[in-house]
């Protein structure tokens, strides 16, 4: 008799050792699905961060240089000062 219940405890042992190997894979599984998560974020963030240095510094140029609101004007309006022509090149 503790022959069988030494059986029976090693198959609820292989039992017990196979489903946390299970649960361990799955859980290495996720950590890589949030690593990449993380990654994918981390690009996203320096982007924007470079992003909004940028408009930052345009908004500054804009307070401090009257030129810049000029060029703001050509480039985005379309503006011209009396007596230009606009001359555009198309490919």
């Amino acid at each position: 008799m503790a022959f069988f219940r030494l059986i029976g405890l090693a198959g609820l042992l292989v039992v017990c050792v196979s489903m946390g190997l299970s649960l361990v894979h799955e859980r290495q599984a996720n950590l890589q699905t949030y690593r990449m998560e993380v990654e994918r974020l981390s690009a996203e963030v320096e982007s924007l961060t470079e992003e909004l240095a940028e408009a930052k510094n345009a908004a500054a140029r804009l307070s401090s240089d009257s030129l810049a609101w000029e060029e703001v004007a050509r480039e985005r309006m379309g503006y011209l000062v009396r007596g230009e022509v606009l001359v555009t090149w198309t490919q």
